[in-house]
């Protein structure tokens, strides 16, 4: 059994019914491509959704900014204390009312809706049209969700067409490019500004700075690798 079974009743199919909701709202409205709408809408809403998470994780990592100085001073204090630096430190953040593993945490919370997302935008769109219509009235909670037909056609783009196999001709070369290009501007816009160094700090420190640069990078290449 794969593990990811468990996800298709509490998540997979959730997001299905709402993708039919939505393919008929837009088709009710008279949206051309309307798949490529609900495809959009969805997303705005699950990011809607999730920012309550990630503006968390953002408070987190401005607190986490603003306590480095102090961290340092620590560090200075009680370097040959382990346990007393620790200490100390587990006191400055809940003074501050930070949870050092904020981070991780948002990320758990997110990543299962996000693949949850992906998972029903590849296995609608990975098929025939008629294969993936009649995969979504399998996951359909009523009737009324069912579709006959599935337009995949998107403003004269194939949906069911990935950048890769389009060529370096086609338009949906773009795709990948500008979720790249995209997901560099948000690193950008959310990393954290360097707190003030002393000489004296440790080069970990350096090189967790170098780390931190290089995955800021790397990871707007995965993604537009990926996409």
């Amino acid at each position: 059994m794969n593990p990811f079974d468990i996800f298709i009743p509490i998540l997979i199919n959730p997001l299905i019914n709402l993708l039919l909701t939505l393919y008929h709202l837009a088709n009710f409205v008279h949206l051309p491509g309307e798949l490529g709408w609900a495809i959009i809408f969805l997303t705005v809403i699950i990011r809607l959704l999730v920012y309550p998470v990630y503006a968390s994780q953002l408070r987190g990592q401005k607190t986490m900014n603003m306590l480095k100085p102090h961290l340092a001073e620590l560090k200075k204090k009680h370097g040959k204390d382990r346990r007393k630096l620790q200490e100390e430190q587990l006191k400055l953040y809940k003074l501050h009312g930070y949870n050092p593993a904020s981070g991780i945490l948002t990320l758990l919370i997110q990543l299962p809706i996000l693949l949850g997302l992906y998972n029903v935008f590849f296995s609608i769109l990975k098929g025939a049209a008629d294969q993936a219509a009649a995969h979504l009235n399998a996951a359909a909670y009523s009737d009324l969700l069912k579709i006959t037909t599935l337009n995949e056609n998107f403003f004269g783009l194939m949906l069911s067409t990935s950048p890769s196999s389009a060529g370096l001709s086609s338009p949906l070369i773009l795709v990948p490019i500008f979720t790249g290009l995209l997901q560099l501007v948000l690193a950008k816009m959310t990393q954290p500004a360097v707190a003030p160094r002393t000489k004296n700090e440790a080069s970990f420190e350096d090189a967790l700075a170098s780390s931190q640069s290089t995955m800021l990078f790397l990871f707007p290449i995965m993604t537009g690798y990926f996409a």
